[in-house]
């Protein structure tokens, strides 16, 4: 394995890391029930309110059939609700419900111990540069998606001429 391939597979055991962190966290607090990614989706709607699945989506960073998934189970359980787009009837927003308002204290909790434990001994530059460099991957990653897309699209077109 290349050092460049490695930072990959660095990448991926931070983020098994963290996933494991959290659903350790979750189940301590008795929210067996819960994922990591419901608790992104729980801490969003806390901070900004309700939101459509597109926008949870993105905010996320996962497709809208995972989201889906997701939120029904959170739905199931009786965290959050759909209700209609006030704006836009064709819309459903996810909104939280009573039952979600007992779990803010522990979500928020798991996050702030999450962010002490793995940034011990990191001074705040060092973090800076570190986000900076995996900022600029995703981003370059994304841009190549972004022009695949593109050439696949014109490739198609080409071959319907």
């Amino acid at each position: 394995m290349s050092r460049f391939d490695h930072l990959f597979y660095l990448t991926s055991r931070l983020h098994a890391r963290t996933d494991r962190f959290i659903q350790t966290r979750l189940n301590q607090h008795g929210l067996k029930g819960l994922v990591p990614s419901h608790g992104a989706i729980l801490s969003l709607l806390y901070q900004r309110g309700p939101m459509t699945m597109a926008a949870l989506a993105e905010a996320i960073d996962r497709d809208r059939s995972t989201v889906t998934a997701l939120v029904e189970k959170l739905v199931r359980s009786g965290y959050v609700a759909r209700d209609p787009d006030p704006d836009d009837r064709r819309k459903t927003r996810v909104v939280l419900t009573e039952a979600s308002r007992p779990l803010k204290k522990p979500l928020l909790a798991i996050s702030s111990e999450l962010r002490r434990t793995a940034f011990r001994d990191l001074d705040p530059e060092m973090l800076h540069r570190v986000m900076g460099v995996l900022e600029r991957l995703i981003q370059n990653l994304d841009d190549e998606h972004v022009a695949a897309d593109e050439r696949s699209a014109r490739s198609t077109r080409n071959r319907k001429r």
